[in-house]
């Protein structure tokens, strides 16, 4: 059942102890539009998640500042394994902006994305997802 209209919950979280799940640690900025050539910012943004633990996407925001940490948790690695992204991209920045970005959907349930800097072709960044077996379970 979707949580909110496009977004479905992937899962719940079981946690042994007194402290919530990670978050994100920090954030790498990936990508953000020009401010002198738009009016609405943008900027998406690569969770870079404590040791142990894998961010599966990207988190996009309509402001040049870091989301705040509790947008993307990430998850322990036990519970992910690698994916692929799908063939055809997303989206592609122009030559115009200091840096590239290019977006590309992860094959799996979620449909996750991650933004680049090079194509995914040159890119050394490779995608994760929930690992099947516990999302069969899950289900």
């Amino acid at each position: 059942v979707p949580l909110i209209c496009r977004y479905v919950s992937i899962g719940d979280v079981a946690h042994v102890g007194i402290h919530p799940p990670h978050f994100a640690a920090i954030y790498k900025n990936v990508w953000r539009n020009c401010a002198e050539d738009y009016r609405s910012p943008v900027s998406l943004w690569q969770p870079r998640p404590p040791e142990g633990y894998v961010a599966l996407g990207c988190v996009a925001v309509s402001a040049f500042e870091e989301p705040p940490l509790d947008c993307a948790f990430c998850v322990n690695e036990r519970f992910a394994e690698d994916a692929v992204f799908e063939d055809q991209i997303v989206w592609a920045s122009s030559d115009a902006y200091p840096w590239g970005c290019y977006i590309y959907q992860v094959q799996s349930s979620s449909l996750q994305f991650m933004a680049l800097r090079l194509p995914k072709e040159q890119s050394e960044q490779k995608p994760k997802k929930i690992l099947e077996a516990y999302l069969q379970r899950a289900s």
